[in-house]
């Protein structure tokens, strides 16, 4: 369903085009508000001050489309709401099975700990027994296979392998034999990413005009007060920012230092942003 403002437009006779350059607005957004395709629209504080410049435009009455606007963002933080208690029910999931699987640990290490204090505590007699007989044997005699021989009955060139040591370090030296890591706490989660979109946060303290421009499209002309405001594009950006003191700005979370680009008499910067390098712009 599509709003009056792109039936007025019709009657006008103005492209889109007109309008976004009157309105520094670009023409996506235009298109967006038109249609009621809210989901196309930048963050709220934007969207609304979009609504209420293009709904000006047109002298009509910007109330109607804001009421849907707000609406729609009603129904999207119920939808939000429902995916939260989704992924809280599946982490009590993950965390009882975990806790389960911990149980059976714990019970497994106390069956070998029991074990091993019987045998502490029945089995030490026969074992003292076993070390006093070995410490009897003279020196000229050996136990081979449980059975005691003389030294002398043992050809000098037999060798007597130890199986268990030469299997140890047998796989010690293999190189071919993997080594396996095996994580318990491993979800099956994907992970879905742009690699292409960078968002930008700029945080005012104050009051300060901000224009960003994403080549050559403009994602951002506002007067903005004190708060922290969202935009997303593709770069490469260029920045104008009135009073630069205000001002912070963010891309994709790490802090973008422009202040060699402020000017000393006016606090007003004006710089490209790409491939993570500021560079100053005073000219166009």
């Amino acid at each position: 369903m599509d709003s009056d403002l792109a039936k007025f437009r019709a009657e006008k006779g103005i492209s889109l085009h007109e309008i976004s350059t009157k309105l520094n607005i670009p023409d996506k957004f235009l298109l967006a508000i038109e249609e009621l395709n809210f989901d196309e629209l930048p963050a709220p504080i934007f969207a609304k001050s979009q609504i209420k410049k293009y709904c000006a435009f047109f002298d009509l009455e910007p109330s109607i489309i804001l009421e849907k606007y707000e609406n729609f963002l009603k129904e999207k933080n119920i939808s939000n709401e429902d995916e939260d208690q989704e992924s809280s029910e599946n982490f009590l999931s993950n965390f009882v099975s975990k806790l389960l699987e911990r149980k059976i640990t714990i019970l497994s290490i106390i069956i070998f700990s029991l074990i091993i204090l019987s045998y502490l505590l029945f089995g030490g007699n026969d074992q003292k027994k076993d070390v006093s007989s070995i410490e009897n044997i003279s020196d000229d005699q050996e136990i081979i296979n449980d059975e005691l021989v003389s030294e002398s009955a043992i050809e000098k060139d037999v060798n007597i392998p130890n199986n268990i040591l030469e299997d140890q370090l047998a796989f010690e030296q293999d190189p071919d034999v993997p080594t396996i890591d095996i994580d318990f706490g491993g979800d099956d989660k994907k992970i879905l990413s742009d690699d292409n979109v960078s968002e930008i946060e700029i945080i005012v303290q104050g009051e300060s005009w901000v224009e960003i421009i994403d080549n050559e499209q403009i994602l951002l002309f506002e007067l903005l007060q004190t708060g922290l405001y969202e935009v997303t594009g593709y770069g490469p950006f260029k920045f104008k920012i009135g009073h630069s003191p205000s001002v912070k700005i963010y891309l994709n979370g790490k802090n973008i230092d422009f202040s060699e680009t402020v000017s000393q008499y006016t606090d007003y910067a004006h710089f490209l942003f790409e491939n993570g390098v500021v560079v100053e712009l005073f000219k166009d």
